[in-house]
This record gives structure tokens, sequence and C-alpha cells, in this order.
């Protein structure tokens, strides 16, 4: 995100077609277009845009991450807008401009597209914690399944016949 305004800075989509199909070019690729993102929250709630409004001198324009902190009483004096490569200390939360938006409850916990599309469809998503494959169900039905195919093999290579 930039610092200060900017006319450039929109999200890129995938271009879908009036039945929600995506819009492919003559070298096969999906077609991209690039839309406003949409506003974030203020505190009690209200909406936050993120690009100035019909009738300001830079309608359209992203505000820039200056202008939204300043917007949320936040001061940014003396802040620079992002450390260097993205690496901001561990457990620090004001070291630069970028870490204290992307602290901001709203930026935090925005929902995934994915969650948003199945809560649209009425279906509720559950993440599971990375790499513990003991709390994920489907896992436990492959332990099963390949146990129970171990000990079927064992029983046709045995010759017995008899599946335990």
């Amino acid at each position: 995100m930039p610092m200060g305004p900017s006319e450039k800075f929109f999200a890129e989509v995938s271009e879908c077609d009036a039945a929600g199909k995506p819009v492919y070019k003559a070298n096969g690729k999906v077609s991209k277009v690039k839309v406003q993102m949409g506003p974030a929250m203020f505190a009690n709630g209200e909406p936050q845009p993120l690009y100035f409004p019909i009738g300001h001198p830079q309608a359209g324009w992203f505000k820039g991450i200056k202008n939204i902190l300043h917007e949320r009483d936040i001061s940014t004096e003396g802040k620079k807008l992002e450390c260097k490569s993205f690496k901001c200390l561990p457990d620090a939360t004001d070291c630069c401009m970028r870490r204290i938006l992307f602290n901001e409850p709203d930026f935090a916990n925005v929902e995934s597209i994915l969650q948003s599309q199945c809560r649209d469809m009425g279906v509720q998503v559950v993440f599971l914690p990375k790499f513990h494959c003991e709390l994920n169900p489907i896992e436990q039905c492959w332990g099963y399944s390949k146990c129970h195919e171990e000990v079927t093999m064992a029983a046709r290579l045995s010759g017995s016949g008899r599946i335990l």
C-alpha cells in the first residue's frame, strides 16, 4: 500500500461475464480487471472508504496509509511507511505505518473470500490448525482406511482368505 494518495492502487481480480464465468483472453489466460477494495471499518462500526469520494479533487484515488491512519486519529509522526523488506521486529505493534494499520482489528480480522462465499451460501467454514493432523477428522479417516487396507492385504497375502 502506498503512503499517500495513488490513482494506481487497486485490487486485481479475475474478470467474469454476466453468468459469473471467467473471461479468457486470446492467449487462454483469464482476463484481469482492477477494482476498488471494499471499505475498512472504524472502531464504532462505521465504514471507512479507502478511496476518495466523488466530488473530491482526487475522486476514485486510493487514500494511502497515512490518510487512513489520520482518519482514525492515529499519529504517523516520525513513522516510516514500512520496515525494511516488510520484516518488522517480533512483537512490534507500531514500528511502521504498515504494522500499525495491519494491527487494527478490521484489517487483522479480514474474512477470506472463501469464508464470505460460504457464509452467503449458508455453509460454515472451520479452519483447523496447520500441521496438526491429529486434530483433522479427514486424517483420522485416512488413517483408518490405510489400516483397513493393510489388514486386508495381509490376509490376502497369507492365503487364509479371512479378513479381520
